[in-house]
């Protein structure tokens, strides 16, 4: 029965055991990024939908603003 144990240990195969392990943690971490990327494409969707679209006019006030406090300093 020892013999048995010890061949097996020695027909084990370091480099393919390590290759399947890091194989399923890349593809673990892939399906974990794509999960991420899912959720901040919804974050900022609705990020967007909080307020409305800059105008020239607020652009405008927004650079005039900047520039009187550009002064201030």
């Amino acid at each position: 029965m020892l013999l048995a144990l010890c061949a097996g240990a020695l027909s084990f195969d370091i480099s393919a055991f390590s290759e399947k392990v890091t194989s399923y943690r890349v593809r673990s971490q892939n399906l974990h990024i794509d999960h991420l990327e899912h959720k901040v494409d919804e974050l900022e969707d609705a990020f967007h939908e909080l307020s409305r679209p800059l105008t020239n006019w607020d652009v405008r006030m927004l650079v005039t603003r900047v520039h009187k406090n550009e002064g201030k300093f």
